[in-house]
């Protein structure tokens, strides 16, 4: 959902579509990240930044809910390659990588950062990140986010 709007000196603004609530923003000054932006761009309609959901491809209510479905299933099958490539014997999926990353937050800045970053109104919420996944999953991909 995120449009050209949503750039502001030199970061992404946005918010969770779930929780309503604002999300710490992204510099985008960072050459990795500017290299993404600039490979999707061609595959967008132009105004949003991803190529995800395109103004007057997906404007209804279920080929929305079709779209964002089909991106998961891509991306989850890129990170079952990753996995794969990595020797991560893991079903490696966007839930993985997303509770693995909410470890590492809260290992180096502390839980009340976490539950800023990924958005929660509560940090009970926040806190099931750091535990809902075994050690053994985690330590699997932390090779990954090194």
């Amino acid at each position: 959902m995120l449009t050209k709007k949503d750039i502001a000196n030199n970061q992404i603004h946005f918010g969770r579509i779930k929780t309503k609530s604002k999300v710490p923003s992204i510099p985008i000054d960072n050459p990795k990240r500017k290299w993404i932006l600039d490979l999707l761009a061609p595959e967008t309609d132009g105004n949003h930044l991803i190529p995800i959901l395109c103004d007057g491809k997906h404007d209804t209510h279920q080929s929305r809910i079709n779209r964002v479905n089909k991106i998961k299933t891509w991306v989850n099958s890129g990170l079952k390659e990753i996995a794969k490539i990595q020797g991560i014997e893991l079903n490696m999926h966007t839930y993985v990588f997303r509770h693995t990353f909410a470890r590492k937050v809260l290992e180096k800045y502390g839980i009340w950062h976490l539950k800023e970053v990924l958005g929660h109104k509560s940090v009970t919420t926040t806190q099931a990140y750091a535990t809902s996944l075994s050690s053994k999953q985690l330590e699997e991909t932390d090779s990954v986010f090194e």
